[in-house]
């Protein structure tokens, strides 16, 4: 008999858990789950492509922080589905399937860790912890994520399932690009946590040592007038290129002969992943989950975190050494290949579900 799942979320805008919302979708075991999804604002062409699968897609728009409203509405939602579970993302989305799955008795209850999360509050922390407290299971997707949350919410770490993103992988023969030996490429949302001005900086001493080198952003947001200023400043805008939001990132990662991260935190980085299935060797900070994609010197390099003089450093060493990225590039390629396929992400999520259904008791009181 299907089970009745109900995914939650905050936002369906362009970004990593929304992509690998769709990943899931698209890999469940249909005949097993019934799945739909109720998100609060942002449509993007995520949305689209949930219904394509047939996903039953459910826009229930909330209004500021607070909304009464709202809260019947979503109350209203989980009586009239019956659900079996809930599985939420985001903190919006995990306080208010939390809140409504308390009210209204509905569904075992799926929450999330999708970073480290240092920019909590000592009042988003609380929520945080009475949440998974109250959750059948948690599902991170680092480990460094993991651990940090278990941390600051005081918890056992054993409560917490870490199940790693998943990649499709980009098939080369389907793509007629060549891979270009002096083109460093950005994919992301131009936002502060993902710390451009740090690659700007580095790229700017990257330039004045390499005649050729040019630089692909790939992604929009607020920041981006303020980038494209700074890329004046420094010099080195005829050489910076900002190609706003697109939908055929996997040319640009076919076509880099680098691939590069800077966050201050992250989880565990979609770009990253997508840039390693391209065959893109990745420069990355060392933060969060990405020692758990790139292994330095394997498949990519990694600096400390808002370092550019020696990311700068790293660049010039990798666009001056062909030979080095190809065999990098190939690493990455395969390790993606084996250990983030989205049939083993969506069967290891399926093996949580049911054990959440079959036990009575929520994992926190039965581990």
């Amino acid at each position: 008999m299907q089970k009745k799942l109900l995914i939650i979320t905050d936002e369906m805008e362009v970004g990593g858990t929304q992509r690998q919302i769709v990943e899931l979708a698209r890999h469940l075991d249909r005949s097993n789950f019934a799945l739909s999804l109720l998100y609060f604002r942002k449509h993007s062409h995520y949305v689209d492509e949930l219904r394509a699968l047939g996903v039953e897609v459910f826009h229930l728009p909330k209004r500021g922080r607070l909304d009464f409203g709202f809260f019947l509405r979503l109350c209203r939602h989980l009586r009239e589905q019956e659900v079996d579970l809930i599985h939420a993302f985001s903190f919006s989305g995990e306080l208010w399937a939390w809140l409504a799955h308390l009210f209204t008795g509905q569904g075992r209850l799926v929450t999330s860790v999708r970073s480290t999360y240092e920019w909590y509050t000592p009042l988003q922390w609380r929520f945080k912890r009475w949440i998974t407290l109250d959750s059948a299971a948690v599902i991170a997707n680092s480990s460094a994520g993991a651990e940090n949350v278990a941390l600051r919410m005081g918890v056992r770490r054993s409560l917490i399932d870490v199940v790693h993103n998943s990649v499709n992988p980009v098939n080369v023969q389907d793509e007629a690009v060549e891979r270009s030996n002096d083109r460093i490429v950005f994919v992301g949302r131009l936002v502060d946590h993902k710390n451009l001005h740090c690659l700007l900086r580095g790229f700017a001493e990257v330039a004045r040592n390499h005649p050729t080198a040019a630089l692909d952003i790939v992604g929009d947001g607020p920041l981006r007038e303020e980038l494209e200023a700074l890329a004046l400043r420094l010099r080195i805008a005829e050489r910076v290129h900002f190609h706003g939001e697109r939908r055929d990132v996997p040319r640009f990662l076919l076509q880099a002969a680098i691939a590069v991260s800077t966050s201050y935190r992250e989880g565990l980085c979609n770009a990253i992943m997508e840039a390693m299935s391209a065959g893109a060797p990745v420069i990355a900070s060392n933060v969060g989950g990405n020692s758990e994609l790139v292994t330095h010197g394997h498949n990519g390099m990694l600096f400390p975190s808002d370092d550019d003089e020696t990311l700068a450093a790293m660049l010039l060493e990798l666009l001056e050494d062909h030979e080095r990225r190809r065999q990098m590039g190939e690493n990455a390629r395969s390790d993606m290949t084996r250990f983030h396929d989205p049939r083993r992400m969506a069967a290891e999520i399926e093996r949580i579900y049911e054990r959440c259904l079959l036990d009575e008791r929520a994992v926190v009181l039965g581990r």
